[in-house]
């Protein structure tokens, strides 16, 4: 609440055409400015287009066959689409089990259950219960508890109508993930080595960048604070990825180049 209104404030006194005259312009080249604000994520793009192709393919499949839950599908493409292919197949086979067991769950539940309150009694506690888990495949298996619900709410009764849609949704999602397996893993593949090396590449620029204007006489401080947070979630980001891929040297890198940092930095000072 605070600090909602301490941004609310800080933003009106910036605003104020009185204090227009307090503020400097910046004495970085243009080129420099526009590395900065060109911010390009390589990952996030090449995530982006190919999720929204496969996407768009899958609504255009599904609308013009007129595939009955074919949102099952579309489903099943989102949750597998992920930016790197190296999580894929875990995802795929926590989805896979989880619809199993859901849906195993779901036909003895709602082939014994008749009646509307019943059913929606068990699908409310399916997803009461899902925010006790942390795990995706336990959470989805509840999930599946739900759809399976409410795709046989009002039509299916007893273990043969409700087993026949359980055998639907899995048919989907089977379908879904090898579609998605194609796409993230085989088509368009991308490893998170090469993620890495990429978000070190743009670490040492940002980096580079940071030292460059500290050498400066008049250091634009917006500019800097900027790079300082990108450095930092950066840092963060490839501590990550290198705990994956196993990159023992890497804090032993990353050290020395914070070294370097905080020596142009003190000597700029």
């Amino acid at each position: 609440y605070h600090a909602v209104f301490y941004i609310r404030d800080r933003l009106l006194h910036m605003t104020d055409p009185e204090n227009k005259g307090r503020y400097k312009k910046t004495a970085l080249s243009l080129k420099t400015r526009l590395e900065t604000a060109l911010d390009f994520s390589p990952v996030r793009a090449i995530y982006a287009v190919r999720t929204a192709l496969l996407l768009s393919l899958g609504t255009v499949l599904v609308q013009a066959m007129a595939l009955p839950h074919g949102k099952w599908l579309l489903f099943t493409l989102a949750s597998v689409s992920l930016p790197y292919a190296d999580d894929v197949p875990v995802k795929i086979k926590k989805r896979v089990l989880a619809t199993i067991a859901g849906g195993l769950a779901s036909v003895l539940i709602y082939s014994f259950i008749p009646w509307p309150a019943g059913r929606t009694a068990a699908m409310m506690i399916s997803g009461y219960i899902s925010f006790y888990f942390t795990d995706y495949a336990q959470t989805f298996a509840c999930s599946t508890v739900g759809a399976i619900g409410g795709a046989v709410f009002m039509h299916a009764f007893g273990l043969q109508d409700v087993g026949s849609m359980f055998l639907i949704r899995i048919g989907y999602i089977l379908i879904g993930a090898s579609i998605g397996y194609l796409a993230n893993c085989l088509i368009f593949p991308y490893k998170r080595a090469r993620a890495t090396r990429q978000l070190w590449k743009k670490y040492t620029s940002v980096t580079e960048l940071l030292s460059r204007i500290t050498r400066k006489q008049q250091i634009d401080s917006q500019l800097y604070y900027n790079l300082v947070v990108q450095s930092y979630l950066l840092e963060e980001k490839l501590g990550q990825n290198a705990n994956f891929e196993k990159w023992e040297e890497f804090p032993k890198v990353l050290s020395a180049h914070q070294k370097k940092i905080l020596y142009v930095h003190k000597n700029s000072n």
